[in-house]
């Protein structure tokens, strides 16, 4: 028997597909209990955020069919440089996978600006957490219909962070402070 004990805010559903034949298998997730004394703008300022930009984040594994650049590109054609908007990419490299040249892609896209983070590091959870919750807002995009919750959906479920996400059944179960955009173009959820 397996106890959490506190450690598991909110459970979420997220279903893993064995490709080609579409099995799925479904996998509980634990969203981690976070608790915060500090507010948004402490946070921040701890993590070296500029404390009255608009923080929007992205994380999870940088696997190809995310459309990571295809998303950064849009939003940083968007952004007018008077725009305080600071963008947060976190997501690592997939071992085998063709997500080295997404990373290439996501580096030159953000290297212009200071209004940046890029990293392909795997982070400690709570170091995760904290830069979720010093997000303003959350971008995960979905390129298919899964019917589930994509895994890098529990930190934003724990740090109570909005999501802008596809308008999949993917994040179904997620209530308040979530906007879905119809279908799967990465400009519209740019846009949104």
């Amino acid at each position: 028997a397996v106890r959490f004990d506190g450690a598991a805010d909110i459970f979420v559903i997220h279903r893993e597909y064995d490709f080609p034949c579409l099995k799925a298998r479904v996998i509980s997730l634990a969203c981690p209990t976070y608790d915060v004394t500090e507010t948004r703008a402490d946070v921040r300022i701890r993590l070296g955020l500029p404390a009255g930009a608009i923080v929007v984040t992205m994380v999870g594994l940088l696997s190809p069919w995310k459309c990571a650049p295809e998303i950064v590109g849009a939003l940083v054609e968007r952004r007018r440089p008077a725009d305080n908007v600071f963008l947060q990419v976190l997501m690592p490299v997939v071992p085998g996978e063709k997500s080295a040249a997404d990373a290439a892609r996501l580096s030159a896209l953000l290297s212009d600006g200071p209004n940046a983070i890029f990293s392909t590091e795997f982070r400690q959870e709570r170091d995760l957490l904290d830069r979720v919750y010093a997000s303003d807002l959350g971008v995960l995009y979905h390129a298919q219909d899964t019917g589930s919750v994509s895994a890098a959906t529990k930190q934003f479920v724990s740090a109570r962070t909005p999501l802008v996400i596809t308008g999949s059944s993917h994040a179904s179960d997620l209530r308040g402070g979530v906007v879905r955009v119809e279908g799967f173009d990465p400009v519209d959820l740019a846009e949104a």
